[in-house]
């Protein structure tokens, strides 16, 4: 139908969403970023999440310190995290979703 090749100017730039699915293990996070990269990925984007800087203390309930308890993303793997994605050769992207979150 489209016999024609299409040139793009400017290269699509790839993040692979790993989100909260490192499962509260950084080494799972490692294997994530090497399956972005080995993917082709130019980027792997993680999510900064912190159940009492979210959601006023009064109406946090069992069951959202449950869920968070799998998915809040530490803060002390920040450094680790960009180092190794420096060493790996991708970028590394955190989405915030609070204040605290952006440098």
């Amino acid at each position: 139908m489209f016999e024609e090749s299409v040139e793009i100017e400017d290269p699509v730039f790839v993040i692979a969403e790993i989100g909260s699915n490192h499962n509260q293990d950084i080494n799972r996070a490692y294997e994530l970023i090497d399956a972005a990269k080995e993917a082709g990925a130019d980027a792997v984007k993680f999510q900064s999440l912190n159940l009492e800087k979210l959601i006023d203390q009064q109406d946090i309930t069992d069951d959202d310190r449950e869920l968070f308890r799998h998915i809040e993303l530490s803060e002390q793997w920040y450094d680790k995290l960009f180092a190794y994605t420096n060493k790996k050769e991708i970028e590394c992207i955190s989405a915030p979703t609070y204040l605290d979150a952006i440098p």
